[in-house]
C-alpha cells in the first residue's frame, strides 16, 4: 500500500528494493503483489525489462548527447554494477571515453541477444524532453541501487563466514559494508 502512495515510478522503484532487501523477500513478488497479480515464479525475474532510472537514463544518453559529459564525468563501471544494464552502460562509457558517438547497433553487438532487444524496446518508448536534472537523478538512483546490491551481497558473505566459523574476513567485509551504507545514505540526502 505504502508503494502505491509513491506516483514517481523511479522512486518507487528504489522503493520496492529497498522494500525487499530489508525484508529478504524477492523482489519480483513485491512488484506482482504491488500490482495486484499473482506471484511468477523467481525465473520469470530474470527476464523482468529495466528499471525506470536505468531505462529513462538509457534513453536519455541515446537521445541527447549533451547530457553526456554530465553523466559520464564521474560514472564508472562499478556504479551500474549488478545491473541488467550495466554491460549497455559500460560500452557507452567506453564510446564516450574515445569520444564516438553512440551507435545502436554497434552497442547490440556488444551485450547479449536478450538484453539487446529490450534495450531496443526501452528506446522505442516515447517520454517527455530530456533534461540534465532528470538524468542525473536517474544516475544517483542507479548509484544506490548498485551500492545496496553491493552490500546485500556482502551481507550474505558475511552470513556465510559467520556460519562456517571462519571470522579472518569478517572485519574487513563488515568495514566493506560499512563504508557502502555510508555512500547510499549520503546519495539519499
Amino acid at each position: 500500500e505504502a508503494a502505491d502512495a509513491v506516483t514517481d515510478p523511479v522512486i518507487r522503484s528504489e522503493y520496492l528494493r529497498t522494500v525487499s532487501g530489508e525484508l529478504g523477500v524477492d523482489e519480483a513478488l513485491l512488484r506482482s503483489l504491488q500490482r495486484g497479480k499473482p506471484a511468477e515464479a523467481p525465473a520469470a525475474a530474470a527476464s523482468e525489462t529495466f528499471f525506470p532510472a536505468e531505462k529513462r537514463l538509457l534513453q536519455l544518453l541515446m537521445e541527447d548527447r549533451n547530457l553526456r559529459p554530465d553523466v559520464f564525468v564521474d560514472l564508472n563501471e562499478e556504479d551500474t554494477a549488478g545491473l541488467k544494464s550495466g554491460p549497455i552502460f559500460a560500452i557507452m562509457l567506453r564510446l564516450f571515453e574515445k569520444n564516438q558517438d553512440f551507435i545502436l547497433s554497434e552497442i547490440q553487438k556488444g551485450v547479449a541477444p536478450e538484453l539487446a532487444r529490450e534495450f531496443s524496446q526501452a528506446l522505442l518508448e516515447k517520454n517527455d524532453a530530456p533534461s540534465r536534472e532528470e538524468a542525473l537523478d536517474c544516475l544517483c538512483a542507479l548509484r544506490i541501487a548498485g551500492k545496496e546490491n553491493e552490500i546485500r551481497r556482502i551481507q550474505a558473505e558475511i552470513s556465510r563466514e559467520e556460519k562456517s566459523g571462519r571470522t579472518e574476513k569478517l572485519a574487513a567485509l563488515m568495514s566493506r559494508k560499512q563504508e557502502l551504507t555510508r555512500q547510499v545514505i549520503a546519495l539519499k540526502s
